[in-house]
Parts: structure tokens; sequence; C-alpha cells
């Protein structure tokens, strides 16, 4: 199985969503989810891991507005509140 995941900062401090991209029910669950989360103010970031030798020395990310099944990684970040 080719697990993606969805990692979600929240009140609870860290939630994970997988899904398997050859699995279109995994796919449409995930799709809901990053679908209600970016409604409720969430921004959504698809992170690049860059390795040398095994060994992560950097993540990229680029702000996504629509899910995509193929990324390996998102990130959501709830809306800032100023206070």
């Amino acid at each position: 199985m080719n697990q993606h995941v969805m990692d979600i900062m929240d009140s609870s401090g860290h939630t994970t969503v997988t899904w398997d991209p050859t699995n279109a029910e995994s796919v449409a669950d995930a799709r809901r989810e990053f679908n209600r989360l970016r409604s409720s103010g969430f921004a959504a970031f698809q992170m690049d891991v860059v390795s040398e030798n095994g060994i992560v020395v950097e993540e990229k990310s680029d702000l996504v507005r629509e899910f995509n099944p193929a990324a390996g990684k998102l990130m959501m970040v709830p809306q800032r509140q100023g206070g």
C-alpha cells in the first residue's frame, strides 16, 4: 500500500489523515477532509522533502488550494488568530 499523509495542526496538537492514491474511497475521504478544513479557514501546504545521503536537509512547501491525491505529504494549518 502506498500511503500519503495529511498532517493537521489543530487544538489537539496534531492529527494525521492517510490515503492510498490507488484507492478511490480513501482518496475521496481525504479530499472531503481537505475541503472541509479549507472551508474552515485552514491553509494547505504541499511538502517536498529533500534529502542527502538519506538525511533530511530541507523540507520545502508550496501553498495549495486544491487536493492533489498524488501529493506525498500535505500540512494543514489553521488560520492565525489576532489578539
